[in-house]
């Protein structure tokens, strides 16, 4: 029965229950937030899936080059700061 006496329980007060209120606040709101955000994730996939088109277009294209960027800096070192060393594809 001593759960149902509310004298039993500690109280916070102050600084503690403001830290309190907050991060309790905080994770409501990142709860509403992903519920929501999958919630309307959800709607817009299942609007697209009913709203694609049923027939299917294929495209076959002829291959000219392909080639490789390889580019270099200084002292014959490659460079990487963006680009990979990826191949381009002229159709």
């Amino acid at each position: 029965m001593k759960l149902l006496n509310p004298n039993s329980y500690k109280k916070i007060e102050g600084t503690k229950l403001k830290l309190y209120m907050i991060i309790v606040s905080f994770l409501i709101f990142i709860g509403t937030s992903l519920i929501f955000g999958n919630v309307i994730n959800g709607t817009i996939l299942g609007l697209n899936y009913i709203g694609r088109d049923k027939e299917l277009t294929n495209v076959e294209y002829k291959i000219e080059q392909i080639t490789h960027n390889k580019s270099t800096g200084k002292n014959g070192r490659k460079k990487r700061l963006f680009r990979r060393n990826n191949p381009k594809v002229y159709i």
